[in-house]
């Protein structure tokens, strides 16, 4: 028995051990895989978009995911044409660096991708943003607790919600809880009115 050198063809980590020590490989009926090794430098992510958005996706669109609370960004390298009968959507790959390792084979995970970015002064959550008598309003942070303001709202997404005029950058703004705002103004304005 020799030792014997086995030399990877390309880098990356052992995933897979695929032979035990001392079994023969090689010959007829041999295993010829010794180890399985996966580069993890960069991952492709497999994620389902609903027919609806399919027309919007191509490729080069950036992709957000988070690992955590780490924000990982890609970009769409192949748009599946046909779709799954079953769930009617579609598969796009996504390409993410992971340096860092953070994402791994068989991870679920949520991904955004950016089918439009512009860029605005004030962006703030949707649900610091109420409905009072027809108009939008922000709870904004004064020295006796919070007073309401109404506002003008532009582009929004599943999250967030551009101010065009109504608030400043910099302004302290209640950011959740907003609809108990919106409750205790309505009590208080009932009891002025009796």
């Amino acid at each position: 028995l020799s030792r014997k050198h086995i030399r990877a063809p390309s880098e990356g980590v052992i995933t897979e051990r695929r032979v035990a020590n001392g079994e023969p490989v090689g010959g007829e009926g041999q295993k010829k895989v010794l180890y399985v090794i996966s580069d993890l430098s960069s991952v492709w992510v497999e994620l389902s978009v609903p027919a609806s958005e399919l027309n919007e996706i191509r490729q080069g669109l950036s992709v957000l995911a988070y690992s955590g609370t780490t924000r990982l960004k890609g970009a769409v390298v192949f748009v599946n044409p046909n779709l799954d009968q079953a769930t009617r959507s579609a598969h796009v790959i996504a390409k993410f660096p992971n340096h860092k390792f953070l994402l791994r084979s068989g991870a679920f995970l949520t991904a955004q991708i950016i089918i439009k970015e512009t860029k605005v002064d004030v962006v703030i959550p949707q649900t610091a943003v109420q409905k009072i008598e027809g108009e939008n309003v922000v709870f904004v942070r004064n020295p006796l607790g919070f007073e309401k303001r109404e506002v003008v709202i532009g582009a929004k997404d599943s999250k967030n919600i551009e101010i065009v005029f109504g608030l400043e950058v910099g302004e302290k703004i209640a950011v959740t809880n907003s609809f108990t705002l919106k409750a205790d103004l309505g009590k208080t304005e009932a009891g002025h009115a009796h």
